[in-house]
């Protein structure tokens, strides 16, 4: 879990569909794995940034104070600051590296009109975050060379909004 900062810029195509970026400060995440011979629960933790377009569907008019809409997009994340537990990197783990990672997206949600230009927003959106985490695993103390090592790994948020917003 992780709150962050968040802001939606919507274009209205039409009076029905609209073209929404949705953009963030950066989240944290631990990365755990769930099944493993050393028996590792946690392998480390990154960060990362996951910009968003969606196409959204509105099915009130658009003179209705209560607006609701379903959506489907494209996720792009882009990680850095990957690092391994302390405990990992004293059995040897390093050079933790995530790929960026495109995905799909889907939300429902509503916009509920204060006036003409201000509303309030609530979604909940679903994206789809899957990527490769490469490493190195010294193993100089078991008289060996270095192994590279990959492992898949899926954050697949849930991202729940509250939002005020103007309309220009």
């Amino acid at each position: 879990n992780n709150t962050q900062v968040g802001l939606n810029f919507a274009y209205f195509v039409t009076d029905k569909w609209n073209i929404e970026v949705l953009a963030a400060t950066p989240f944290t995440h631990d990365v755990n794995v769930n099944t493993n011979p050393l028996g590792l629960a946690q392998l480390g933790e990154v960060t990362h940034l996951p910009p968003t377009v969606t196409a959204n569907y509105f099915f009130a008019d658009g003179g209705a104070a209560f607006q609701p809409y379903v959506g489907v997009g494209l996720n792009y994340t882009i990680f850095f600051d990957e690092k391994f537990t302390a405990a990992n990197k004293s059995l040897g783990f390093s050079d933790l590296d995530l790929d960026a990672s495109f995905g799909i997206s889907a939300q429902v949600g509503f916009d509920y009109m204060i006036d003409n230009e201000w509303f309030v927003n609530a979604s909940v959106r679903y994206i789809d975050i899957s990527t490769d985490a490469n490493f190195t695993l010294d193993n100089a103390t078991l008289g060996a060379d270095n192994a590279a090592g990959n492992v898949t790994v899926d954050i697949d948020p849930w991202v729940y909004t509250v939002s005020v917003g103007y309309k220009f």
